[in-house]
């Protein structure tokens, strides 16, 4: 009898790891969607020189182009690196000579470097276009919180369970 006990408390704790801790995430997302706010959204609200310099300070280069002005913030560089390879094994037995084992092999990788930046085109102090690479200012949900939350309902409502059967 103990042991059904014990394996109920087990069942039920499984279920309810898979409850909260599933069904919390998804509420969150559902709320993230609603209040999400973009890159194109945080940078559309700078609409002067002032409003650019106050978020980014003085800007790396500066230069004018048929009477647009346009500021360029260099803000480093970024590496990816990509590999693959292949290997080909053929074992060969023989009653006489024992396995005999070749291996081909090759392997290859790749690696793109490129410059982030932000850019803003000015006319009369006011901002007329931006452009941005490799750069994004909007928000990036954080799920950490909702998995915990849900974890420590499942894991409360386990423990009052496990002593209620006693």
């Amino acid at each position: 009898m103990k042991k059904l006990k014990y394996f109920s408390i087990l069942i039920m704790f499984n279920y309810l790891l898979q409850s909260c801790m599933a069904v919390f995430p998804l509420v969150k997302i559902k709320m993230d969607e609603k209040t999400a706010v973009s890159h194109s959204d945080v940078m559309d609200k700078y609409k002067t020189k002032k409003d650019i310099i106050r978020a980014f300070g003085i800007p790396t280069k500066k230069d004018k182009f048929e009477g647009i002005e346009i500021w360029y913030y260099d803000k480093g560089s970024t590496s990816t690196t990509s590999s693959y390879g292949k290997a080909n094994t053929n074992l060969n037995s023989n009653t006489y000579s024992g396995i005999n084992a070749n291996t081909n092999a090759s392997a290859s990788s790749t690696t793109r470097t490129y410059n982030k930046y932000i850019e803003f085109q000015f006319e009369n102090d006011m901002v007329v276009n931006w452009r941005s690479k490799g750069i994004d200012y909007g928000d990036k949900p954080n799920w950490l919180g909702a998995y915990g939350l849900g974890f420590l309902i499942d894991t409360v409502l386990t423990v009052v369970i496990a002593l209620n059967a006693y």
